[in-house]
């Protein structure tokens, strides 16, 4: 029986919740979705699905098993077809607009060379930035998969600016979010709140779309909690208002640009959850906003019934709070509680409802601290999530903290993009191979024009960039790791820096089994880099092995330079070129 290569059961039915249905039950191992006006599902739960045992009827299971002929040959290849398009094109199946028309499609085809899941995203509180000429973050934009842009940058922005970025966002293909309330605190608080807070956002949302733009989601940050309880006035008094009037909201958007779905967005630590605390652990209940389980199951049944759906969820959870590291209000050690088990229940929660589901990575403490901090304790959050089991369907690497100062450009320590590069490189280590070749070697070529014309400084800038392009390509690597270690002008010698570019440059060039002149020419660099950084028995070391592959690939002696530099590293002295 031929399957649906890649296709299992659980895809199969995230991809029909996607389009409008919803789990009615589950009998043994098959899955039962309906959705009103249409005929139920029945998804078989396992890791291939066979065409053959795809159903689409309304009769009880026991007659669909008896039922024969053309009728349940047509269901099946319904269904059949449906799961292909949404899961194997990965075009996903949207429900129909509110005058009944179906929307267009809402993501964008993705780029060449862009990241499988989990995909990666980033928001930063001022992306403007990566519009600009000199920006640099080649990387990080071949691979990302969207950028999250926060509401209040769509108010404040220039038309000029949001149209730079808009123009580039478009031209790589990069998807787009848009970081909002929702139902609005601010907004009038009764029936007409949910139409009033689209009126509100769509304003600042059209704004964008002028600039040439387009959403592919609104992520909404704290729809529920902004109605139960607005700043300093009485809110609504049950979940189930709030979820209504946050209905109202998602229709007038949808109406406006049916292209757009919806993420909801919670602050998870000032919630409880399944009946466990909240973080801190306070009021009656010691859930502060309340249990959210209870919450999102109530969202999610109102959505139903007004025949609207959520693409996913997204979880904002600090990495202090995520490991019980930041201090809490009422309990005396927050390390007793599992909070990234926590996490990972939603998680799970979120898959069996054929929700997507996002985390956002940051660190508070890094974030109020300095750049490198951010940088270091985000990808610790990442790791730590990894361990745990998680498998978000994307990471959005996010700051509205003071930290991260700088955005651009990738090669700059702790940069946003960099922390960025970090996290694929993390998640994706394939990501690091994924170059252009071709591209990276005319921008070296370029660089060494540059350089040998006496522009230095031009000259590093043109081999950072070709870095950039491919950080695999190694006659870049080696020439640059040589400029770091043995250069006779000691402001330019980095011996850190080209330990690092020189170890790979080896990675990529040097094969024991299939010796040749250049690994032997990249294990030199790394020689003289290791002598540079103080590293002398190392040195020896390797230039030992540099003479050893040059023999190996044919020649009878080694150069001399390469005996005089072994010389002066058993010694204990570095090599400098001489100055021109």
């Amino acid at each position: 029986m031929a399957r649906l290569a890649g296709v299992s059961g659980r895809r199969a039915v995230a991809a029909f919740c996607r389009a409008g249905y919803r789990v009615a039950r589950q009998r043994g191992s098959h899955v039962i979705l309906r959705r009103r006006g249409l005929p139920n599902l029945v998804i078989p739960n396992h890791r291939s699905v066979a065409p053959s045992l795809l159903c689409c009827s309304r009769e009880a299971p026991a007659a669909r098993a008896r039922q024969k002929g053309s009728t349940m040959r047509k269901a099946s290849l319904l269904c059949m077809s449906v799961v292909m398009l949404a899961c194997l094109c990965g075009l996903g199946v949207h429900g129909r607009t509110a005058e009944g028309k179906p929307p267009a499609a809402t993501t964008r085809p993705a780029a060449a060379g862009r990241l499988a899941k989990p995909e990666i995203w980033m928001c930063y509180r001022d992306p403007l930035a990566l519009a600009a000429t000199d920006a640099r973050w080649d990387f990080v934009k071949g691979r990302i998969s969207g950028i999250k842009i926060y509401i209040g940058t769509l108010r404040k922005a220039p038309p000029d600016k949001l149209a730079a970025l808009a123009a580039m966002l478009k031209a790589g293909r990069i998807q787009v979010a848009v970081e909002c309330g929702g139902t609005l605190g601010y907004a009038p608080l009764d029936e007409t709140n949910g139409e009033k807070s689209a009126e509100i956002e769509l304003r600042n949302i059209d704004k964008w779309y002028r600039a040439g733009g387009k959403v592919d989601y609104l992520d909404l940050d704290g729809p529920v909690r902004r109605l139960l309880y607005p700043k300093k006035k009485k809110g609504f008094t049950s979940v189930e208002k709030c979820a209504g009037e946050l209905m109202d909201y998602m229709r007038a958007v949808r109406k406006a640009h049916p292209e757009i779905r919806f993420f909801l967005l919670t602050n998870f630590p000032n919630w409880g959850y399944r009946e466990g605390v909240s973080y801190h652990a306070r009021g009656p209940k010691r859930q502060d906003n309340g249990d959210y389980d209870a919450v999102v199951r109530t969202v999610l049944k109102a959505a139903d019934a007004a025949k609207l759906s959520f693409a996913g969820v997204t979880v904002d959870n600090p990495y202090e709070y995520l490991m019980g590291e930041h201090s809490s209000v009422k309990l005396k050690d927050p390390t007793k509680v599992n909070w990234i088990k926590r996490v990972r229940a939603y998680e799970d929660f979120a898959r069996s409802r054929g929700l997507e589901f996002n985390l956002i990575a940051n660190s508070e403490r890094g974030g109020n601290t300095s750049d490198e901090a951010f940088y270091e304790r985000t990808l610790k959050m990442v790791d730590a999530y990894v361990a745990a089991g998680g498998r978000p369907t994307r990471y959005i690497i996010q700051s509205w903290y003071p930290f991260p100062k700088r955005l651009v450009p990738e090669t700059a320590p702790h940069s946003m993009t960099a922390l960025v590069r970090a996290a694929m490189l993390k998640l994706h280590p394939a990501a690091a191979v994924k170059g252009d070749p071709t591209k990276a070697k005319a921008i070296y070529e370029r660089g060494l024009a540059v350089e040998r014309g006496g522009d230095i400084q031009g000259g590093i800038a043109h081999f950072r960039r070709a870095i950039e392009a491919d950080p695999a390509y190694a006659p870049v690597l080696n020439h640059f790791a040589w400029l770091r270690a043995a250069n006779p002008d000691p402001k330019l010698r980095d011996g850190a820096q080209a330990v690092r570019l020189a170890e790979r440059a080896c990675k990529a060039a040097v094969d024991e089994k299939k010796p040749t002149i250049f690994a032997a020419n990249c294990l030199d660099t790394l020689a003289v880099a290791y002598a540079e950084a103080g590293r002398f028995k190392d040195a020896v070391a390797t230039q030992k092995r540099a003479i050893a592959v040059v023999r190996a690939a044919g020649r009878r002696r080694a150069p001399r330079s390469f005996t005089a530099r072994l010389r002066l590293f058993e010694a204990g002295k570095p090599y400098h070129d001489r100055p021109r």
